[in-house]
């Protein structure tokens, strides 16, 4: 039976889609991705032989004969050079696991590399070749006319010749670093080559795609050259001389940086946006939009805030603001940054201007949590707990609570401060709980700092008692 017609691949979503209308009719599927439609299905050991046959005569047929002749002469001097007496006693009698070996630090075997992630193939279908297309061969693993699984440690002789039209599958015992990370199975045909009718599906790369599906693979599924290549060995085979390198853009470092942020990175996300804002501004184009050039210098001054680089911070979210000074996002994030920095007039100023701008609910209720701290922050106790309380009945009031916790500390109603830290250990998620530790533990200095509650007479080791009273 012949496969049907190729499927076209331009974009890293369209695969995802064709990937999934496959998987929804509850098959087992195995997939190689080759940088060049042209290769054929063959075994390294199969090319090998069939490329020396060329040099003498025009015969280029690979036999079953040939083939063991081969393997089984590799296979005695690998032997001999295995010094492991562990490796030593496993490989004795099991061909197929010293193939496994050879096949992953370059040698010629009788196996093909096949993996159970599509994404992994799509990977090696764009990774090379960037002016040819790339293919994937889909094969379905449970029809039993095609594809025969083994795991016992049979000789290579007694595996081939295998019979007419099959293939065996292997799933190796002994795993390296890279066979884990790549999803690894093997597939070993009798002729060192797999006929396209045992394919099920095949998909063709378009040329043009491939640079941006490797992004897309390295921004939404984490699949890069160094998840690919764990190894030491690996990773150098990757990066020799004949292997292409494509150099990031601007877009590209943007990309990666709100990557980073979004996983909590920030220290490497920092260091992605200030390559892209580099970048641009050396090559003269833009991240975002016209009016949404703001961004970058937005973004880079929260990272900078989750840190606590908080004049580095200002600096950058007032870059952001003399792109676009009616964004309501910027001016809340300056008020922030001002009240941590104990600059209260110019903190207000940044509130009240962003208060008139336009907000989306959650901008909204983040605005009314930083105003109520800033009061806090400038003693103006009932003022910051009427704002607290209503704030309260958000789904998950731990920071309000905590915060109105405060207000009654900084009034030395140490009973009724604790009434509230207890209702926020209370209502807390166990992520939460985590954040109430540190919190108290760890931020709650800045809290000190920031609300001056030495200048109170709150000495630093009431919080301590406070703690242990509450938790």
């Amino acid at each position: 039976m012949q496969p049907t017609a190729p499927i076209i691949i331009n974009t890293f979503s369209e695969f995802l889609l064709e990937v999934a209308n496959k998987q929804g009719d509850f098959k087992t599927f195995i997939y190689r991705g080759q940088s060049d439609e042209v290769w054929d299905l063959v075994s390294g050991v199969h090319r090998r032989i069939r490329d020396s046959k060329k040099k003498k005569s025009p015969s280029v047929n690979v036999y079953n004969g040939e083939i063991i002749e081969y393997l089984e002469k590799k296979l005695i001097e690998v032997r001999k050079r295995i010094t492991s007496k562990e490796l030593s006693e496993l490989y004795q009698t099991n061909d197929i696991d010293i193939m496994v070996e050879m096949q992953h630090y370059g040698g010629a075997t009788n196996l093909l590399d096949f993996t159970h992630s599509a994404l992994i193939s799509l990977y090696f279908a764009s990774a090379d070749n960037f002016d040819k297309n790339g293919k994937i061969y889909c094969i379905n693993t449970d029809d039993g006319d095609k594809v025969v699984e083994f795991h016992d440690n049979r000789p290579v002789a007694s595996l081939l010749p295998i019979s007419e039209g099959k293939i065996y599958l292997y799933s190796p015992n002994h795993n390296n670093r890279r066979i884990l990370k790549q999803d690894s199975v093997f597939l070993f045909p009798d002729s060192g080559s797999i006929k396209e009718e045992l394919v099920d599906t095949i998909f063709i790369i378009n040329a043009a795609s491939k640079e941006q599906i490797l992004k897309e693979l390295k921004w939404y599924a984490s699949i890069t050259e160094e998840s690919i290549y764990p190894d030491f060995l690996g990773y150098l085979l990757a990066n020799s001389s004949t292997k292409p390198f494509i150099i990031p853009s601007a877009h590209d470092y943007y990309q990666e940086a709100k990557n980073c942020q979004s996983k909590k990175e920030y220290q490497r996300a920092i260091k992605y946006y200030n390559l892209s804002i580099k970048k641009a501004e050396n090559e003269n184009i833009l991240l975002e939009e016209t009016s949404s050039q703001y961004m970058p210098y937005l973004q880079l001054s929260k990272c900078l805030h989750r840190l606590g680089y908080y004049p580095e911070a200002i600096e950058n979210c007032k870059k952001a603001e003399s792109f676009n000074n009616d964004v309501f996002r910027v001016w809340s994030e300056l008020a922030v940054l001002y009240t941590l920095t104990n600059n209260f007039d110019e903190a207000k100023m940044a509130f009240e201007k962003a208060k008139h701008l336009k907000s989306t609910p959650r901008e909204e209720y983040l605005f009314k949590y930083n105003q109520a701290y800033l009061q806090l922050c400038n003693w103006e106790f009932e003022t910051s707990r009427k704002t607290f309380l209503e704030l309260l009945n958000d789904k998950r009031p731990f920071h309000e609570a905590v915060n109105i916790g405060h207000t009654y500390l900084l009034e030395n109603n140490v009973e009724k401060a604790e009434e509230y830290y207890r209702m926020a250990l209370k209502d807390s998620s166990t992520e939460d709980n985590t954040s109430f530790e540190y919190s108290f533990r760890e931020a709650f200095e800045l809290d000190y700092k920031s609300t001056r509650m030495e200048k109170k007479g709150i000495p630093f080791q009431i919080i301590s008692e406070v703690i242990s009273k509450v938790i």
